[in-house]
Protein backbone atom coordinates (compact mmCIF):
# COMPACT_ATOMS: atom_id res chain seq x y z
CA UNK A 1 0.00 0.00 0.00
CA UNK A 2 2.55 2.71 0.79
CA UNK A 3 4.73 2.20 -2.70
CA UNK A 4 1.42 2.56 -4.44
CA UNK A 5 0.74 5.44 -2.49
CA UNK A 6 4.36 6.72 -3.16
CA UNK A 7 4.91 5.67 -6.44
CA UNK A 8 1.28 7.97 -7.56
CA UNK A 9 1.85 10.58 -4.79
CA UNK A 10 1.87 13.34 -7.49
CA UNK A 11 -1.13 12.28 -8.96
CA UNK A 12 -2.67 11.62 -5.14
CA UNK A 13 -1.70 15.13 -4.23
CA UNK A 14 -3.12 16.70 -7.74
CA UNK A 15 -6.61 15.34 -7.21
CA UNK A 16 -6.81 16.50 -3.59
CA UNK A 17 -5.97 20.44 -4.66
CA UNK A 18 -8.02 19.62 -8.15
CA UNK A 19 -10.86 18.98 -5.57
CA UNK A 20 -10.14 21.75 -3.94
CA UNK A 21 -9.55 24.45 -6.99
CA UNK A 22 -12.89 22.92 -8.00
CA UNK A 23 -14.82 24.02 -4.88
CA UNK A 24 -13.14 27.34 -4.74
CA UNK A 25 -14.48 27.15 -8.31
CA UNK A 26 -17.92 26.16 -7.29
CA UNK A 27 -18.49 28.32 -4.76
CA UNK A 28 -18.37 31.33 -6.22
CA UNK A 29 -19.70 29.85 -9.75
CA UNK A 30 -22.84 28.36 -7.79
CA UNK A 31 -22.99 31.52 -5.71
CA UNK A 32 -23.14 33.72 -8.51
CA UNK A 33 -25.41 32.23 -10.47
CA UNK A 34 -28.60 33.93 -8.38
CA UNK A 35 -26.81 37.54 -9.31
CA UNK A 36 -25.64 37.09 -12.62
CA UNK A 37 -25.28 34.48 -15.76
CA UNK A 38 -23.79 31.53 -16.34
CA UNK A 39 -20.88 33.18 -18.22
CA UNK A 40 -20.06 36.00 -15.86
CA UNK A 41 -20.18 33.81 -12.80
CA UNK A 42 -18.24 31.47 -14.35
CA UNK A 43 -15.46 33.71 -15.02
CA UNK A 44 -15.55 35.08 -11.41
CA UNK A 45 -15.17 31.61 -10.19
CA UNK A 46 -12.38 30.34 -12.93
CA UNK A 47 -10.16 33.73 -11.68
CA UNK A 48 -10.29 32.73 -8.08
CA UNK A 49 -9.59 29.01 -9.00
CA UNK A 50 -7.10 29.76 -11.48
CA UNK A 51 -4.97 31.66 -8.94
CA UNK A 52 -5.56 28.70 -6.14
CA UNK A 53 -4.35 26.40 -8.53
CA UNK A 54 -1.31 28.32 -8.95
CA UNK A 55 0.19 28.51 -6.00
CA UNK A 56 -0.93 24.81 -4.88
CA UNK A 57 0.55 23.43 -7.75
CA UNK A 58 3.97 25.24 -7.84
CA UNK A 59 3.94 24.32 -3.86
CA UNK A 60 2.59 21.15 -2.96
CA UNK A 61 1.96 19.05 -6.28
CA UNK A 62 4.86 19.60 -8.40
CA UNK A 63 6.61 20.87 -6.13
CA UNK A 64 8.15 23.49 -8.52
CA UNK A 65 11.61 25.42 -7.33
CA UNK A 66 11.92 27.90 -9.81
CA UNK A 67 12.75 31.43 -8.42
CA UNK A 68 13.35 34.58 -10.00
CA UNK A 69 11.21 37.02 -11.45
CA UNK A 70 11.86 35.72 -14.97
CA UNK A 71 11.36 32.26 -14.17
CA UNK A 72 8.49 32.79 -12.41
CA UNK A 73 6.34 35.29 -14.99
CA UNK A 74 7.49 32.67 -17.25
CA UNK A 75 5.88 29.99 -15.55
CA UNK A 76 2.77 31.67 -14.15
CA UNK A 77 2.28 32.96 -18.05
CA UNK A 78 2.34 29.26 -19.28
CA UNK A 79 -0.19 28.30 -16.09
CA UNK A 80 -2.49 31.52 -17.02
CA UNK A 81 -2.40 30.04 -21.03
CA UNK A 82 -2.96 26.08 -20.47
CA UNK A 83 -6.27 27.30 -18.47
CA UNK A 84 -7.53 29.99 -20.30
CA UNK A 85 -7.43 27.09 -22.67
CA UNK A 86 -9.25 24.67 -20.53
CA UNK A 87 -11.67 27.59 -19.80
CA UNK A 88 -12.46 28.14 -23.07
CA UNK A 89 -13.26 24.13 -23.60
CA UNK A 90 -15.29 24.26 -20.71
CA UNK A 91 -17.20 27.67 -21.55
CA UNK A 92 -17.54 25.92 -25.25
CA UNK A 93 -19.12 22.74 -23.17
CA UNK A 94 -21.72 25.46 -20.80
CA UNK A 95 -21.94 27.19 -23.88
CA UNK A 96 -23.49 24.10 -25.99
CA UNK A 97 -25.62 22.56 -22.95
CA UNK A 98 -26.96 24.67 -21.08
CA UNK A 99 -27.44 27.91 -23.71
CA UNK A 100 -28.23 26.01 -26.40
CA UNK A 101 -29.57 22.34 -25.39
CA UNK A 102 -31.25 23.98 -21.95
CA UNK A 103 -29.18 21.77 -19.83
CA UNK A 104 -29.46 22.57 -16.20
CA UNK A 105 -26.48 24.86 -15.38
CA UNK A 106 -24.87 23.06 -11.66
CA UNK A 107 -24.84 19.10 -13.92
CA UNK A 108 -23.20 20.66 -16.98
CA UNK A 109 -20.70 22.39 -14.87
CA UNK A 110 -19.74 19.42 -12.80
CA UNK A 111 -19.68 17.21 -16.21
CA UNK A 112 -17.40 20.31 -17.54
CA UNK A 113 -15.61 19.91 -14.48
CA UNK A 114 -14.12 16.41 -15.08
CA UNK A 115 -12.72 17.12 -18.34
CA UNK A 116 -11.31 20.00 -17.37
CA UNK A 117 -9.39 18.78 -13.81
CA UNK A 118 -7.88 16.03 -16.40
CA UNK A 119 -7.03 18.37 -18.87
CA UNK A 120 -5.37 20.34 -16.39
CA UNK A 121 -3.87 17.50 -15.03
CA UNK A 122 -1.49 17.08 -18.30
CA UNK A 123 -1.16 20.75 -19.29
CA UNK A 124 -0.03 21.31 -15.30
CA UNK A 125 2.21 18.46 -15.44
CA UNK A 126 4.19 20.24 -19.04
CA UNK A 127 4.91 23.30 -17.05
CA UNK A 128 5.81 22.67 -13.97
CA UNK A 129 8.18 19.53 -14.92
CA UNK A 130 9.90 21.29 -17.18
CA UNK A 131 13.71 21.36 -16.60
CA UNK A 132 14.43 24.66 -14.51
CA UNK A 133 17.10 26.57 -15.52
CA UNK A 134 19.40 28.51 -13.34
CA UNK A 135 17.84 31.87 -14.73
CA UNK A 136 17.47 33.03 -11.55
CA UNK A 137 17.02 36.96 -11.90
Amino acid sequence: MISILKKYKTQIKYLIFGVLTTAVDFVISFSLFKVTNVHIADTVGWLAAVIFAYVANKIFVFESKRSGIKALAMEFGAFVGSRVSSFLIQEGIVLIAVDILSFDKKLTRIAAAVIVVITNYFLGKLIFSKKEKADKV
